[in-house]
């Protein structure tokens, strides 16, 4: 971790730069010289916006296609992390405009992400993914989780066999650019970590198969593509991935990846939610549900893949 302090942190005005982009928690502006700037929203502890720099520093040097990553700053909004500029767009808004183009896409983007989960790290250099799930659980389970709920999912996470994976932490399509000479590069590796590469794929699965089937009208704008190609997506992309077209392997892995897109589910949107209030507490009560109904079967796919591992 860097020995940074909020006391050596330089100002830099971001009145006259453009806003090009924007996320739950931050802002990108246009800098000079091919560069950006991601302003964090006030609420951001420091001591996290550290930690993106260090870990998206670290993430460069150690070969994944991301930006570079040049420095903290102050800004009139708030903190910063300058990144180099990469020209292009999110893959889902190039799948929006170009949706000929997803199955070549989907293999690139497989490879691309089996690549970086085949990079082996040492577990001091990155957080554990399991940790990071424990922490969301403990920070979020005041809403509306009983102690046996929380010992459930708990339990679910041991069980997934431990592997010392480099894992992006969410690889979803809107968190890979498209460069203009048509590379793959990954941006916001703020979730970076290490782990059983499935956790990654299971947030793949959860954007274009589990949010397709529950929810088609936004999946154009998740995915760049409609509810029919993001199925064909993720079927493509797994071939890929795995690097089999076994119906009965594939089956399982998508049981699999059904169970931990659901965990990340409960654990990731299981909190407070100001701009939606009574519909994502309603939406939440059927994730519920639908998880915590199958605990016999959930425990004996999960033991069946720690057996299979061993």
């Amino acid at each position: 971790m860097s020995s940074k302090t909020e006391e050596e942190i330089k100002f830099i005005s971001i009145k006259k730069c453009k806003k090009i982009g924007e996320g739950m928690f931050s802002e990108v502006f246009d800098l000079a010289n091919k560069t950006i700037v991601k302003v964090m929203s006030k609420q951001t502890p420091f001591d996290d916006i550290v930690y993106e720099y260090e870990i998206s520093k670290k993430a460069h040097e150690i070969g994944i296609p991301c930006p570079k990553t040049y420095g903290i700053v102050q800004t009139e909004l708030g903190y910063g992390i300058i990144y180099e500029k990469i020209e292009g767009v999110t893959l889902n808004k190039y799948l929006k405009k170009h949706p000929k183009m997803y199955e070549i896409y989907a293999e690139k983007y497989a490879k691309m992400l089996r690549k970086i989960n085949d990079i082996r790290v040492e577990k001091t250099e990155f957080e554990s993914i399991k940790q990071i799930y424990f922490s969301r659980i403990k920070k979020f389970a005041k809403y509306g989780l009983t102690q046996e709920q929380v010992d459930f999912l708990k339990q679910i996470i041991n069980l997934v066999p431990e592997e010392n994976c480099l894992l992006h932490g969410d690889p979803r399509l809107t968190n890979v650019m498209i460069t203009t000479e048509g590379k793959l590069v990954f941006i916001d590796l703020d979730n970076l970590s290490y782990g059983n590469p499935l956790f990654d794929v299971c947030t793949i699965y959860y954007t274009l198969f589990v949010m397709a089937k529950r929810h088609w009208f936004f999946v154009e704008i998740a995915n760049g593509i409609g509810y029919k190609k993001s199925l064909e997506f993720w079927q493509i992309f797994m071939i890929s991935y795995f690097g089999t077209n076994h119906p009965e392997t594939l089956e399982f892995i998508e049981k699999i990846c059904e169970i931990l897109a659901r965990l990340r589910e409960i654990t990731y949107l299981n909190k407070p939610k100001p701009k939606f209030g009574v519909l994502v507490d309603s939406y939440i009560q059927l994730v519920k549900e639908k998880f915590f109904e199958n605990k016999e079967e959930t425990i004996e796919l999960l033991l069946i893949l720690k057996e299979n591992k061993q």
